[in-house]
């Protein structure tokens, strides 16, 4: 059974309105889209411990139990209301902000996926316009140390556990976009920039995302240009083996 089998067992065990219980876990699991309901609920668990480290995955369900147990029909309300959240960040699309929209957007495309659970405790306990600078905070890395540089996103889960706990516990804004601005800066600006150079965009998104900014870099954002109305060009054919093939947006 999955971890999302394992809860939804657990919490109709503990209802006293079992069929209840169980349609609301699966109206919970719709808003989050199918499929994506085990990272869900791995991201929920690390945004809302409160450990000294994120919980692993042998040690995910009983933190569910103990969750479960202590918060009884709170719980469900609580996961709803994250899951809530977290579908904002599968499908940006939904936001109402423009600029939020956007900056999730990027996220999506750059596949960053560890700092999910920053992001939510992030949007539940800042302001949309601190959010935003969390979130940028978040793109610059990503796109520094994955995108261009190939490390393993994996080894900044600890740091997005560390900061998160410092957003729960009221910590300021500045001092925590300053340690993810500290994070970028180990890969140094020569290391990044001939990265950069060898580099070859993964998809065509990225690549679209990479114009998209070095566009909005050389026009000083004078000229606004959407996600959604522009499209990735070829001057040569993509599919011929031609070297020096350049992308244009």
């Amino acid at each position: 059974l999955t971890i999302a089998d394992l809860l939804k067992n657990r919490v109709c065990n503990v209802s006293i309105d079992k069929s209840g219980a169980a349609n609301r876990i699966d109206e919970i699991s719709d808003i989050v889209s199918e499929g994506r309901m085990n990272p869900f609920l791995l991201h929920y668990c690390s945004a809302l411990s409160t450990e000294s480290s994120p919980p692993t995955k042998k040690r995910l369900m009983t933190w569910y139990n103990e969750t479960i147990e202590d918060e009884k029909d709170d719980f469900l309300i609580s996961l709803k209301d994250y899951a809530e959240i977290y579908s904002l960040f599968l499908e940006p699309k939904k936001c109402k902000s423009s600029e939020l929209k956007e900056v999730l957007n990027y996220l999506k495309v750059l596949g960053a996926t560890r700092c999910y659970p920053l992001l939510l405790v992030g949007y539940k306990y800042l302001s949309t316009r601190d959010f935003l600078k969390l979130c940028k905070a978040v793109e610059t890395l990503t796109f520094r140390h994955s995108t261009i540089s190939g490390r393993d996103a994996k080894i900044l889960e600890d740091e997005y556990y560390k900061l998160s706990q410092r957003i729960k516990n009221r910590n300021k804004l500045d001092p925590i976009l300053e340690k993810l601005n500290d994070l970028a800066k180990q890969i140094s600006d020569e290391v990044f920039e001939t990265n950069f150079r060898e580099y070859e965009p993964a998809n065509n998104q990225v690549a679209k995302y990479i114009l998209l900014k070095i566009d909005n870099l050389l026009n000083k954002g004078s000229i606004k240009l959407d996600w959604d109305d522009v499209t990735l060009e070829h001057i040569l054919a993509s599919a011929a083996d031609w070297d020096g093939k350049v992308d244009l947006v």
